[in-house]
């Protein structure tokens, strides 16, 4: 009985750590989506208020780095890399001058991680 209670009792502290942990990884995926999401606001508006070509492929280029810090599981992950690829393809846009292409592809993004964030 006594080794009953020990197994049951250390079943029982690593079920509970195992569900705290994946609550950290949660809040910290939001945080992520939410300054990447941001970031594709910013770009945005930099498009909409004329900025330099150069500021807004810099900021995309931020919200892609920001993209990294984003760790969802394996079956996420393929909606993840869609929404970093309209990321690519606005920056593309972007330095080529196409700021009209870019800020659809941005649109797109925003779409995709708002989407990707519902999902966890």
């Amino acid at each position: 009985m006594k080794r009953l209670k020990n197994k049951l009792l250390s079943l029982l502290m690593a079920i509970s750590f195992a569900s705290l942990s994946s609550i950290a990884i949660a809040a910290a995926v939001d945080v992520a989506i939410d300054n990447v999401s941001a970031k594709v606001a910013e770009a945005s508006q930099a498009i909409d208020s004329g900025s330099a070509q150069t500021e807004v492929v810099d900021l995309i280029r931020k919200a892609g780095d920001l993209v990294k810090e984003i760790e969802v599981s394996d079956a996420l992950d393929v909606k993840r890399q869609r929404a970093n690829g309209h990321l690519k393809k606005a920056r593309v846009a972007a330095k080529s001058g196409d700021l009209a292409a870019a800020k659809e592809h941005l649109a797109q993004a925003a779409k995709d991680f708002s989407t990707l964030k519902s999902l966890l």
